[in-house]
């Protein structure tokens, strides 16, 4: 995890637009093991929880990446990617801050996998 990701994210597409706070970028690697098939652009959402009580996700940043989360192909069981999110937050509410991750198409499972930022 880059907690100032601003100069890597405005590299990596000349389009890319300066962000409103400050860009962090997350590095993930996942292995799909479920029975069928699974789209981790769609089926997880990462999400940076700042310091001032307040929830981020890669729809507040809205820069391309070269390895962005939409560029990961469906995986079938056991098949594995490594992507790139970011998020624009506020440069106040990144010290403290954590990330969590959850299943975003399970009305079942709400479990949320909570990390600290190193």
């Amino acid at each position: 995890m880059k907690l100032n990701a601003n100069d890597d994210v405005l590299a990596n597409y000349r389009f890319n637009d300066e962000p409103d706070g400050q860009y962090v970028l997350v590095d993930i690697s996942v292995t799909y093991m479920g029975a069928k098939e699974g789209n981790p652009w769609l089926d997880l959402s990462p999400t940076f929880v700042g310091s001032d009580a307040r929830q981020y996700d890669s729809s507040d940043c809205g820069a391309s990446l070269t390895n962005g989360e939409m560029k990961v192909p469906t995986l079938e069981k056991g098949g594995s990617a490594t992507y790139q999110v970011c998020m624009d937050v506020p440069p106040t509410a990144i010290e403290g801050g954590k990330i969590f991750i959850e299943n975003d198409w399970s009305f079942r499972d709400q479990r949320r996998t909570y990390w600290g930022l190193k």
